[in-house]
């Protein structure tokens, strides 16, 4: 994740949070830093020593100007976050992933409240029991799926996609049973949402992928999907 360091952290964009306090402060691109800061510590101080973090680094943009506010430590080593840190950007992609689904929506490429099972690949049936799962509920985590898939191997270096294929995925898909009937109760899933994930993409690329294109400007000039082995 990061260079060398096996620690969990997180990378905040801070826009609106900061914006309102900060914006009436400051006169000067200095005194607005200054600004801004105060407001980002007094929220991310007792956050961290709170959850016992051992480090975070925010970043705020903001009237044009970027800037970056680290706290503890990046790495195993102590070395601290600076604004280059390769940092894993997680369930950030969800938020895209939604995106998606209402433009496809919008563009009437997909019924959010469909069978899934109209948006399978071929080769791929559901259960009885989950062909009543739509995709609204994948997006909005009441489709009852798990967190991770059942048969998601327990050591993290196999859980890429070249050892857990997308077919490995679609067959478990294929043979999960939900508890009840959906819609579920709400149930953070990172196996719903990477199915949604996945039918998007089987959709007409109409409009889909520009919006992809869009997706991977905002902020990821730097963005890899394989970590160099330096920076690990």
């Amino acid at each position: 994740m990061y260079r060398r360091t096996r620690f969990v952290g997180f990378f905040f964009l801070v826009l609106t949070l900061c914006t309102a306090a900060a914006a009436q402060q400051a006169p000067s691109t200095g005194g607005e830093e200054a600004a801004v800061k105060r407001v980002v510590d007094g929220i991310m101080e007792p956050y961290i020593s709170l959850n016992r973090l051992p480090g975070a680094i925010v970043g705020v943009s903001l009237h044009g100007h970027r800037y970056y506010f680290p706290y503890g430590k990046a790495t195993d080593s102590g070395a601290p976050f600076a604004p280059d840190t390769l940092v894993e950007i997680g369930s950030c992609t969800k938020t895209f992933t939604t995106t998606l689904f209402a433009l496809a929506v919008n563009r009437k490429q997909m019924d959010p409240n469909a069978s899934a099972q109209k948006y399978m690949p071929a080769g791929y049936t559901l259960r009885p029991e989950a062909q009543e799962m739509t995709p609204l509920e994948l997006a909005d985590f009441t489709s009852g799926m798990p967190d991770d898939p059942t048969d998601l191997p327990h050591r993290l270096e196999q859980r890429s996609i070249e050892h857990y294929t997308t077919k490995d995925f679609l067959t478990w898909v294929s043979r999960w049973k939900p508890v009840s009937t959906p819609p579920a109760q709400y149930l953070y899933s990172n196996a719903g949402i990477g199915l949604l994930g996945y039918l998007i993409l089987r959709l007409p690329q109409r409009g889909i992928s520009s919006s992809i294109r869009i997706f991977l400007r905002l902020c990821q000039c730097q963005t890899r999907r394989c970590v160099p082995r330096p920076s690990r």
